[in-house]
């Protein structure tokens, strides 16, 4: 399965998503595709999608977790690898102390 969330989708590449995956939600496209095909969306994303902010992908991988996540440009939320962990940083919070 693969998820791919993106901010300010330009109308063309939204068309090419489409082919391949759901839009579940604005913005938000499901499916399941294999990895070379998975690899190509990403790369038009990322390099194609002028005007696009961010864009996070999810997709099964043999993981402790069972998926992976890679993201480009400035999303509000970072992942960080924690010894194989993937943890979620959100942007401008600090931790709590006791």
């Amino acid at each position: 399965m693969v998820v791919l969330m993106m901010h300010r989708v330009p109308r063309g590449l939204r068309g090419l998503l489409s082919r391949w995956f759901l839009e579940v939600q604005e913005n938000v496209f499901v499916g399941d595709c294999s990895a070379t095909v998975r690899w190509h969306l990403w790369n038009r994303a990322c390099g194609g999608g002028r005007g696009t902010s961010a864009v996070s992908l999810a997709y099964s991988d043999d993981t402790e977790q069972g998926y992976s996540i890679m993201q480009f440009g400035m999303p509000t939320r970072s992942i960080l690898d924690f010894d194989g962990l993937r943890l979620l940083k959100i942007r401008g919070e600090a931790p709590e102390r006791s």
